[in-house]
């Protein structure tokens, strides 16, 4: 590089070949994530694969899985075992047998069913009983303040 007004030569270090380019965008990483992949899949004629019985769980629905899908997983298999020692329905002499296997089948469900909202209303208790308390100290400390305010105002440093 030459200045003309001085006619001395100056000069800088060569461009290097390569340099490194950041880029900013204005949307973060966990924004533009997608679902993962899920191939695909063929299953031979009269199967049904155990995975395919999960297909309502997708990630960030019931994936990764916690203790509350791994025990209806659970519960699934059971159901799938016992459904293979029900009688054929087409057994007529079998129908009552059937019957009150299912029944008994669907008593249990019921009792499944009711611990599950037992414990979801005893979760939303607990959050209630947090908010409460919150609420009663920020108002002990707000009533506190106002007391102590009314003294120095009675005192005259008001």
């Amino acid at each position: 590089v030459s200045t003309q007004s001085t006619g001395q030569q100056q000069s800088r270090p060569p461009t290097p070949h390569t340099w490194s380019v950041g880029v900013q965008t204005m949307y973060r990483e966990s924004e533009t994530q997608t679902d993962p992949y899920t191939p695909e899949y063929v299953t031979e004629k009269g199967t049904v694969p155990e995975l395919l019985t999960l297909a309502s769980l997708s990630y960030h629905r019931g994936l990764p899985a916690g203790l509350a899908e791994v025990e209806m997983i659970e519960r699934a298999r059971e159901k799938r075992a016992w459904e293979k020692t029900l009688p054929p329905v087409d057994d007529i002499s079998q129908v009552g047998k059937r019957r009150a296997m299912m029944e008994e089948l669907e008593r249990k469900e019921w009792v499944i069913r009711e611990k599950e909202i037992e414990k979801l209303q005893e979760v939303r208790l607990q959050v209630l009983k947090q908010i409460l308390e919150k609420r009663e100290r920020k108002k002990k400390k707000s009533s506190g303040i106002n007391a102590e305010y009314g003294e120095r105002r009675r005192r005259g440093g008001g």
